[in-house]
């Protein structure tokens, strides 16, 4: 995976970078989950949930978690929101991993709909990652927010 050729690193493939998300190295599943971000292949979606749900057992992979929740807002479709709407109610943990789940759902919503009625439903919480996620993603989008 990423073999090296004449020096230089050769980009993994959507199957080598969905493989790499199963790797014992948290360092390996974070680049595999940049790797996919990058791709934005709605097919990784799946196999990044799964990922990052397991991911969600080990407390130290912050950065790991943050990737695969980002990818996950690059490449997720409608499918993948319960499982964002079910670990930002776990608590996220690390700030930043709360950002980048309002962020991917901000994503996700506005792919399928153009809407963001998602910061209707995460300013009210109080969850400082989430929120800044939710207004981070809908700024970058240059989304309008629901009038309500």
């Amino acid at each position: 995976m990423g073999s090296l050729t004449y020096g230089r690193r050769v980009p993994l493939s959507l199957e080598a970078a969905v493989e790499q998300l199963a790797d014992r190295s948290s360092r390996k599943r974070r680049a595999a989950a940049k790797r996919l971000r990058t791709l934005a292949d709605p097919a990784a979606g799946p196999a990044l949930c799964a990922a990052l749900r397991s991911e969600y057992r080990d407390t130290r992979t912050w950065e790991t978690k943050y990737q695969m929740a980002m990818a996950i807002g690059e490449c997720g479709v409608a499918a993948d929101t319960p499982l964002l709407d079910e670990l930002v109610e776990r608590e996220p943990g690390h700030s930043a991993v709360g950002t980048a789940l309002g962020d991917a759902l901000v994503r996700i919503e506005w792919r399928t709909s153009r809407t963001t009625t998602v910061i209707d439903r995460y300013v009210p919480t109080g969850a400082p990652g989430v929120i800044e996620g939710v207004m981070r993603g809908t700024a970058m989008l240059q989304a309008t927010p629901s009038d309500e």
